[in-house]
């Protein structure tokens, strides 16, 4: 069993090593693209910094590519529960697969969109809209940003589209659930649009199992169930892969040391003593 446990730490330490590299060439591509995206633009408008990544990621990353062309690690990782991360968005220049037609552009898109604004100091979060048809698969994501303290609405993977009020200022999503005249900006740009503002939330709860769903409503209640945001490691799985690995590191590791002293020890022998 010893042997095993330190096998298993051997392996941890080798993952939390490999994914500690991970996220950092994750992390200087996300800064590098964000540095280039807003070149020219003043760091002291908000909106103009989130405006210029957002067409940036739409226009950088408006694209499937074969599976063939990415690595093996970043293939099996493009088509996990995570969908493509924003290292592997931004390396390729696509939002996805070719041989995944059923992940579309917004997720990806709005992944980038989010780390780099991280990067620039721009708090930002998910937003979920479901199709008026009411499919399964029907639902679109973009982007809130946090700017002069509200929350903005904007679609990466719609040109970087946003709605306006009549005053000219980006919209929130309540000023858009609120007037319908805010909302059908985008019937102009894109005239079947079929999503709709009613049933907007911060988080996909239908990814998950029912069974797993219905937990989660028990702990955390209706309320807190319906509010909730979609956690920031969905974002980052390369960190939360680290995370999982250093934490196997530990246990394993931990494990092996509280069996190996607590192993049988020989009788210390007196010097002289006949043998």
């Amino acid at each position: 069993m010893l042997g095993v446990l330190t096998l298993c730490a051997v392996l941890s330490a080798a993952a939390s090593v490999f994914f500690y590299g991970k996220v950092r060439e994750g992390e200087a591509r996300v800064a590098a693209f964000a540095r280039a995206s807003i070149d020219g633009v003043s760091r002291a408008d908000t909106a103009a910094v989130a405006l210029a990544v957002s067409r940036e990621v739409f226009l950088r990353t408006n694209r499937r590519v074969p599976a063939r062309e990415l690595s093996l690690y970043d293939r099996l990782e493009s088509t996990s529960f995570f969908n493509v991360t924003s290292a592997v968005s931004l390396e390729h220049g696509a939002y996805g697969l070719l041989d995944q037609p059923h992940y579309g552009p917004c997720g990806t898109m709005t992944r980038v969109t989010i780390s780099a604004l991280d990067r620039l100091g721009i708090p930002a979060r998910r937003l979920h809209l479901r199709d008026d048809s009411g499919a399964t698969d029907g639902w679109h994501t973009m982007v809130e940003f946090r700017a002069g303290g509200r929350w903005l609405v904007v679609s990466p993977s719609d040109s970087a589209f946003v709605w306006r009020t009549h005053d000219g200022h980006i919209a929130t999503l309540d000023e858009i659930q609120a007037d319908t005249t805010i909302f059908g900006e985008v019937l102009e740009r894109f005239p079947r649009y079929p999503f709709r503002f009613d049933r907007a939330t911060h988080i996909r709860w239908e990814k998950l199992p029912r069974a797993l769903r219905a937990f989660f409503r028990l702990i955390m209640g209706p309320s807190g169930y319906d509010k909730a945001l979609t956690p920031a490691l969905y974002d980052q799985p390369r960190r939360l892969f680290l995370m999982a690995s250093l934490a196997a590191l530990a246990g394993f590791g931990l494990s092996a040391l509280l069996l190996w002293r607590a192993r049988p020890r020989r009788p210390a022998v007196a010097p002289g003593a006949a043998s």
